[in-house]
């Protein structure tokens, strides 16, 4: 549905966490079930799209959408106890293509899909300072219960598995940061520190109004002498 793609599997790896493993299990049931949840998290991820072989080999997925699942769980088997809430968990994963050498079949293709290469990047260049052109970003919403570890293993295990034998090698990478969960969003930049900061803000702008009032006080008195 939505894709001849199929979903993307978290626990693809055996080295994952059993929490990981757990929602992963109950995402595919009801994925096959058709929940509406589980489409969703599936419509969320990113899909092979257009113009690949002119460029467009990043894809974003749906952000919002991914952050705003958020479903129940009934207790039952392979579920989390009784009242838990699966979320979805928005993983930008970065992936480093590379050709073996002597595979000149590929060696066309792969120009046109990296944009001729016109600035070379790896997964160790500083993405804020030089942009990774050659680098594919990859958007996934996995079950919340998954980290950014256990995405990188699972990934890097299905794509070294995927690409045997055609000549290509993938590095993969999947910082912490450019994972999110609303949850994850809200301690992560609300925290006692911010509100601490917001006060001061406050703080300082009354003193700036009672600044100004008691000026024009002052210069109306000033005027009325």
């Amino acid at each position: 549905m939505f894709s001849i793609n199929i979903p993307f599997n978290p626990a693809y790896s055996e080295r994952v966490s059993d929490e990981c493993k757990r929602q992963s299990a109950l995402f595919f049931r009801s994925y096959a079930a058709s929940e509406l949840w589980a489409l969703r998290m599936h419509d969320a991820s990113a899909k092979v799209g257009q113009g690949i072989l002119n460029g467009n080999i990043n894809q974003y997925g749906d952000f919002d959408q991914c952050l705003n699942i958020q479903q129940k769980l009934l207790h039952g088997a392979g579920s989390p106890a009784n009242g838990d809430t699966i979320r979805g968990r928005y993983c930008m994963a970065e992936v480093q293509p590379t050709i073996k050498p002597n595979t000149q079949v590929l060696k066309h293709l792969f120009d046109l899909i990296q944009a001729h290469g016109m600035l070379k990047s790896n997964l160790h260049d500083p993405g804020h300072r030089v942009p990774r052109f050659s680098t594919v970003h990859w958007a996934l919403c996995v079950p919340a219960g998954c980290t950014a570890n256990d995405i990188q293993l699972s990934l890097g295990e299905f794509l070294r598995e995927y690409v045997t034998d055609t000549g290509l090698q993938t590095e993969v990478k999947v910082h912490p940061a450019l994972c999110q969960t609303k949850h994850y969003i809200w301690r992560e930049y609300f925290t006692d520190r911010t509100v601490l900061v917001w006060y001061g803000f406050l703080l300082y702008g009354l003193l700036v109004l009672a600044s100004t009032l008691y000026d024009l006080k002052v210069q109306k008195k000033g005027m009325r002498a």
